[in-house]
């Protein structure tokens, strides 16, 4: 059962007045979307395209919606969606890094393909992977590795995360993050998006990264 149109309207008009409101509004219905009648669905898209709070909810919420969604629905916010609004696609990419190994392997293949490389998915996922890079298994690993070499935005993104979570990683995978800077430099890669992701995320969180004394 829904809310009378009444409240409805009351919502979106708080949504457009309450940034916090707008934000946690769009993550709620992100989890819920496939389930609303299409002139809600409808109202929920002007919302997006006026309101950056509610665009960053909304790709959130719908991040950890995204295994559930047909094919043609993915794909229309994998390739569109993500371009149209970089709030949205900033934060979407960024809560699918953290739930990417949730998602199937060839969900996974499709969002690496959709990934524009001087989009702000392409940042925002690589900096939810980084955030989230002890978790994942050594496979998963490797092959994020190998991908920041084809995207830039990706590769500063990953970096930056990476930083942040150097702590949680252990003595091995630190030396390898570490190593990677110079095999960047050795291949002759001018302005290393990865290293200067990586530096900026170290350089927050240095206070507590007593494991870099070992270096």
């Amino acid at each position: 059962m829904y809310l009378p149109k009444e409240i409805q309207e009351q919502v979106f008009e708080q949504a457009d007045h309450d940034i916090h409101f707008a934000r946690g509004f769009g993550e709620g219905v992100g989890l819920i979307l496939q389930y609303l009648p299409k002139d809600i669905n409808e109202r929920i898209h002007s919302q997006l395209e006026k309101n950056i709070h509610f665009a960053r909810g909304l790709g959130y919420g719908l991040a950890f919606s995204m295994p559930y969604l047909d094919m043609e629905t993915q794909e229309n916010i994998l390739v569109r969606k993500t371009e149209e609004d970089i709030e949205f696609g900033n934060s979407f990419g960024f809560a699918l890094g953290h739930y990417f190994c949730y998602l199937s392997d060839e969900l996974q293949k499709r969002i690496f393909s959709a990934n524009n490389p001087n989009s702000e998915f392409a940042y925002g996922l690589g900096e939810g992977l980084g955030h989230n890079f002890p978790t994942l298994s050594s496979q998963v690993q490797d092959e994020i590795i190998l991908y920041k070499k084809e995207n830039n935005k990706f590769a500063y993104g990953l970096g930056k995360g990476l930083g942040y979570s150097f702590k949680f990683l252990d003595e091995i995978d630190q030396q390898h993050i570490l190593s990677l800077i110079t095999e960047e430099e050795a291949e002759g890669n001018i302005g290393n998006n990865f290293a200067y992701g990586l530096g900026e995320g170290l350089g927050h969180d240095f206070p507590s990264l007593d494991s870099l004394k070992k270096y």
